[in-house]
């Protein structure tokens, strides 16, 4: 399964396999050995506040969230692209946020709950919106052969397993990281 069409239903799925695939592997989602060293961390735009110059602020109608993005980088719903390529066989850069119904009353049990997690090396440091949140590195391949790698932000909020999932040829993957995590801090829980 291509990690850049990951759908609400299927999202977890989709990380098995590509942990299958790829190399899986777990992070705090600062991505830095430093504490507190996380745009995670940086719990400072509330939904009062305005986004940045050059931002947008997106609330789903289908999903109880609202997030900032780089202004004329949604692509329509939930999926948002960071950069296009117009060269066939090189992946865009995209940014897709899914939910699943879940039991789980945090992290832990959802991680519990679900296998391709339970064996990956884990940090719960750091938080999206009020969430306790890990973040997923993974690389593999495309259908078509083409090399990926992506990040994955899961946590569990309303009622819901999150996952903001970051797609990108591995070329302009730690180009396009930090916009990845400065867009995540801005998610926040909707009414």
């Amino acid at each position: 399964m291509n990690p850049r069409e990951i759908s609400r239903r299927n999202f977890l799925k989709t990380l098995g396999t590509a942990a299958a695939v790829g190399t899986l592997t777990a992070v705090g989602c600062g991505g830095s050995d430093k504490p507190n060293n996380s745009a995670f961390n940086q719990n400072t735009n509330s939904s009062e506040q305005q986004p940045e110059p050059g931002w947008a602020r997106y609330v789903s109608n289908d999903l109880p969230y609202q997030i900032d993005y780089n202004r004329g980088n949604h692509m329509g719903g939930d999926t948002f692209i960071l950069s296009r390529s117009f060269i066939e066989g090189t992946a865009s850069t995209k940014i897709i946020i899914s939910a699943e119904p879940t039991q789980a009353d945090n992290l832990q049990e959802y991680i519990k709950e679900h296998p391709e997690l339970v064996n990956v090396t884990q940090q719960l440091n750091s938080q999206i919106d009020s969430a306790e949140s890990l973040m997923i590195f993974d690389s593999g391949t495309e259908d078509d052969g083409s090399p990926i790698k992506s990040a994955s932000i899961i946590f569990i909020g309303k009622g819901l397993g999150w996952q903001i999932a970051l797609s990108d040829d591995p070329d302009k993957f730690d180009t396009n990281l930090p916009e990845f995590k400065k867009m995540a801090s801005t998610f926040r829980f909707t009414n």
